[in-house]
């Protein structure tokens, strides 16, 4: 549940990170604002029940479109090869 409740963390002062390898401020100065362990004051972990199911439904929804996809094209290609091969238990692709 962490990635659904990432949005409704608090984010911390911006500041700008030190080059790694020299130590020094960057030549192109990139503001982070990192994330803190608290919550938003009006994050509800009803919120975050939502956005998870909403999740689910999405994904259980393309994985019914692939699987009907997938369906058709082995329908077709059993087609194109006898029109009648769902009836023939020897009909190779």
């Amino acid at each position: 549940m962490s990635v659904y409740w990432y949005d409704f963390r608090v984010r911390g002062e911006p500041f700008c990170p030190l080059d790694a390898e020299t130590g020094r401020k960057p030549q192109k100065v990139q503001l982070e604002r990192p994330v803190l362990d608290a919550f938003k004051p009006s994050a509800r972990f009803h919120d975050a029940v939502d956005w998870y199911v909403f999740d689910k439904k999405l994904r259980l929804l393309a994985l019914d479109c692939i699987e009907v996809a997938l369906r058709v094209d082995l329908s077709r290609r059993l087609g194109e090869k006898d029109p009648f091969s769902y009836l023939n238990k020897k009909t190779n692709m």
